[in-house]
């Protein structure tokens, strides 16, 4: 169709509608589109096939912008660009409106692309990453179970609001668990509400606190607890209030200290009771007591006493009879001015012989006070919690895991510790027969290395299976990472730092978050330990393409043990395999089929492939019956050294068997169940 007949019928569509047009349809002028759609205009005088396909224009998804000036998380920009096609090697189907099917095999630029014409669709890019695009609404519905499972880093940013109901269990089994939240956060629990926080826990509120508690809160505090209020402190209590101490108790006030009850009771084998001012007793209290000095009046209406010492203003009955017959018998020759009337009389003292008032309590002797401190109801109170720090231990030391228990077991000292054994089997950790030794073997692998098949094909190089040459592998160095993943140009290690493509560390703390004690430059020989780690990570993980579709298809190599820090009271060697996965040279892996059960028979094979072709210090295949079911489990273990900052190391490829932690040879030996 020309040029000229597509303005023609676009003309006709203006001046007679599309019905008319639709209905007459185009005029015939040879082989042409009857609908005018094709070829279209960009094709005009040239060949129909598309540009695509000759490398003229690629196909682009719309995706959008980046997010929060990152890019797209976890996409690097110039990977999102598509590599120009070269004829003959793309298939493209395109409608008139524009959607595209697109298979290309250009080298290089292998990709799959379905594409609506609004820019939505899918696309599958040459290292093998699917990007999803929808320009407006996208719907999932899935019938049964969903899985997503991602190796690296994943990034979801909602630029609205996200609701996430959930009829089920709602289970997160994380690292480090951050939220922020911009406004306020509410929570509504109907049901119980429980925490379990093995390190450190802290609040900061800005503003005022309530809690409102209907029953009866217990708080147990099995260290020191301390409340400091800046302002006042009110605590009411309705009913009764015992405050108990096993050791010494201070109370103290900087202005007025005030306690007041119609019944107060102070016992204590030696107390103190002094001021510089005040008053003490009251108008009906009986005071006992050994030495009572008083620097000036004594008031009393009587005075009851056996033996008096010192003098005294006043006398004794006896002492008023013997001033009168002193008065009869003598005179006195003082007559000067204040003497008279004293000779041959009496000076008129009396004696008031009112009953003394005999009201007695109890003398409190040693014997009542002990009875009182140690036996009463008001006595000292024996405080002693958590006699042996058991409740402690529990929180501080609870029981392992079994996969916890199996890398506590690694070291002799805990695998040779029955307090800790029974500990583990009495919480169903670690079944209690194990230990037994094996009784069938299978295959047997050297520990020498193999000569393996290269890669590099020879002859026919377009057929599949073509012949490769076997070689002799070489274990002289480590291959220096690029500099993205090169942790000695990093000025800080945390979880989310990259090791390699798709590897970040976060991979190898397995729910052990990094010690904050340690420098950046321990921090950087664990990253480069680790670097090592990520090559076998690769041989299972990522390996590309046909590469996969071979014995190792469709299981995955998951970290069994990484990083270690102690949770438990196990016992850490320094020169064992615990105090390893701490500096990053130990990692345990285990090989994981689609049932999400360990493949022990592929575990096998993929020790001997490493042991073929990769580097290591120690690769030990370890089997076990710790199982609380008692089924055979095999993973795993790689030690490699320390590498240095110029990333060459040398290798000492010891290969052994273990069994329950015990050597059983030199060498790859399989046990059976």
């Amino acid at each position: 169709m020309t040029t000229e007949a597509n303005d023609d019928l676009q003309d006709r569509l203006l001046k007679e509608g599309e019905g008319a047009v639709e209905k007459e349809g185009v005029k015939p002028f040879g082989f042409r589109d009857a609908n005018g759609q094709y070829p279209k205009i960009e094709y005009e005088n040239s060949s129909s096939l598309n540009f695509t396909a000759r490398g003229m224009s690629t196909s682009q998804l719309n995706i959008g912008g980046g997010v929060d000036g990152v890019g797209i998380p976890g996409i690097p920009a110039d990977s999102l660009a598509a590599l120009p096609s070269t004829y003959p090697n793309v298939q493209v189907k395109a409608s008139s409106s524009g959607h595209v099917i697109e298979m290309n095999d250009t080298p290089g630029g292998e990709r799959v692309l379905i594409m609506h014409n609004n820019g939505s669709g899918i696309e599958i890019r040459p290292d093998g990453t699917v990007v999803v695009s929808s320009t407006r609404n996208r719907v999932e519905v899935c019938g049964g179970d969903n899985s997503v499972i991602v190796e690296g880093d994943a990034h979801l940013t909602y630029k609205g609001n996200l609701t996430l109901n959930v009829t089920g269990d709602y289970n997160i089994d994380c690292l480090n668990h951050n939220v922020t939240v911009r406004g306020d956060k509410t929570e509504t629990i109907k049901g119980g509400y429980k925490r379990h926080i093995a390190g450190s826990s802290a609040d900061t509120v800005a503003g005022n606190r309530s809690e409102t508690t209907v029953k009866t809160k217990t708080q147990t505090q099995l260290g020191d607890l301390n409340i400091v209020t800046k302002g006042r402190t009110g605590l009411t209590t309705e009913g009764n209030m015992d405050i108990l101490s096993g050791a010494k108790m201070l109370q103290t006030a900087e202005t007025s200290y005030v306690n007041s009850s119609p019944n107060i009771n102070l016992a204590a084998q030696d107390i103190s009771v002094f001021g510089d001012t005040g008053t003490i007793g009251g108008e009906n209290i009986i005071m006992y007591n050994y030495n009572m000095h008083t620097k000036h009046t004594v008031w009393s209406e009587t005075v009851d006493t056996e033996v008096v010492y010192g003098d005294l203003e006043g006398t004794a009955a006896f002492a008023v009879h013997a001033d009168i017959t002193n008065s009869q018998n003598y005179s006195d020759p003082d007559t000067g001015p204040g003497s008279a009337g004293n000779t041959g009389s009496t000076r008129g003292y009396t004696v008031d012989d009112t009953e003394t008032d005999t009201t007695a309590t109890a003398l409190p002797t040693g014997l009542i006070l002990t009875n009182y401190l140690e036996q009463s109801a008001n006595g000292i109170r024996n405080v002693n919690i958590d006699i042996g720090d058991y409740l402690k231990d529990a929180i501080e030391k609870p029981p392992l895991n079994t996969t916890d228990a199996r890398a506590a077991f690694r070291d002799d000292a805990n695998l040779n510790n029955s307090e800790f054994i029974t500990k583990q089997v009495g919480a169903g950790s670690i079944q209690a027969g194990f230990g037994q030794m094996p009784t069938k073997l299978g295959r047997s692998r050297s520990a020498a290395p193999a000569a393996q098949r290269g890669r590099t094909p020879i002859g026919n190089t377009n057929m599949v299976n073509a012949s490769a040459p076997f070689i002799m592998p070489s274990f002289s160095s480590v291959t220096l990472p690029d500099p993205t993943y090169n942790v000695n140009l990093a000025t800080s290690i945390t979880q989310a730092t990259k090791l390699s493509e798709g590897v970040s560390m976060a991979k190898f703390l397995v729910g052990k978050p990094l010690d904050p004690a340690l420098t950046i430059d321990a921090l950087k020989q664990i990253g480069r330990n680790y670097y090592l780690h990520t090559q076998f990570i690769k041989t299972v993980a990522t390996a590309p393409g046909r590469d996969r579709k071979g014995r190792f298809e469709n299981l995955r190599l998951e970290i069994a043990e990484g990083y270690f820090r102690p949770v438990s009271d196990e016992t850490v060697t320094a020169s064992g395999i615990l105090a390893k996965r701490s500096t990053g040279n130990t990692v345990v892996y285990k090989l994981v089929g689609l049932d999400g059960k360990i493949d022990m028979d592929a575990t096998f094979e993929l020790a001997t492939m490493w042991k073929n072709s990769m580097s290591f210090d120690k690769l030990t295949l370890e089997y076990d019956d710790y199982n609380p079911d008692g089924k055979l489990m095999v993973c795993i273990s790689v030690t490699v050294p320390d590498v240095p900052d110029t990333y060459k190391a040398s290798f000492k490829r010891i290969v052994e068997t273990f069994y329950n932690n015990k050597p059983q040879g030199v060498g790859l030996i399989e046990i059976l169940e």
